[in-house]
């Protein structure tokens, strides 16, 4: 091994360490607290750095440009969700469960996530193109899953035939988002976000029954294979 490759080795090693990584996620969580608090346009590096009591310089050996902090909190809205989505689309249990199931997860999932996604809405257009491109993609495999258990529903007999399950599904996804969108309707309802998931999955319900009955919500099943 040469110097030149023993340097590069060395730097993805230190890149991949837990404390770099570890303070990566501290910078994101700042960044993410001044971009919610501030706009993404009125937070400058400078003033991420001082508020991490970094040094400028410290801050670019993490990013190369400002546009790299928006991009990684963006990228922290749904993690490892649609994995975690996908194992429960995947388990051996009647369409109707997993449906519960996934509307439970990713509507939970959304509500904890409340001020990512407003941010998300809010500073979408400074997203670069490829940053765009993959939060799309994640939002198009979540409702993917949602489309995929619905169609192996009707499939079944479970669900109603002529329900679009395309639509249905792309609904789903913006239903998720509504407690970070909507956030003063509940006030104004006196209701708490959490109270949106039992009514959703009964209301999705309502628009899949078949022969004009609704089928039961049956206890959920683990979002984690055996």
């Amino acid at each position: 091994m040469n110097v030149v490759d023993g340097r590069h080795r060395r730097r993805a090693e230190a890149a991949n360490s837990p404390a770099r990584r570890q303070r990566l996620s501290t910078i994101v969580s700042e960044a993410t607290r001044l971009f919610h608090g501030r706009g993404y346009e009125a937070t400058s590096v400078n003033d991420l750095a001082a508020s991490l009591d970094m040094s400028v310089g410290g801050l670019y050996r993490y990013i190369d440009t400002k546009s790299d902090l928006l991009v990684m909190v963006c990228e922290d809205i749904y993690g490892d969700l649609p994995a975690r989505l996908a194992a429960i689309a995947d388990q051996p249990a009647a369409s109707t469960q997993r449906l519960v199931t996934l509307l439970d997860k990713y509507i939970r999932s959304c509500i904890a996530s409340r001020p990512l996604i407003l941010l998300m809405y809010r500073e979408y257009r400074h997203l670069p193109d490829p940053a765009r491109a993959r939060f799309q993609e994640r939002e198009e495999a979540i409702a993917a899953l949602f489309q995929r258990v619905v169609d192996e529903g009707i499939a079944a007999g479970d669900f109603a035939r002529g329900v679009d399950s395309w639509a249905l599904a792309h609904d789903i996804v913006l239903i998720g988002h509504l407690p970070a969108l909507k956030s003063w309707a509940f006030k104004a309802g006196g209701r708490k976000p959490a109270d949106l998931v039992d009514q959703q999955i009964h209301l999705i319900l309502e628009s899949l029954a078949a022969g004009g009955r609704a089928p039961s919500a049956p206890g959920t099943v683990s979002s984690t294979p055996a």
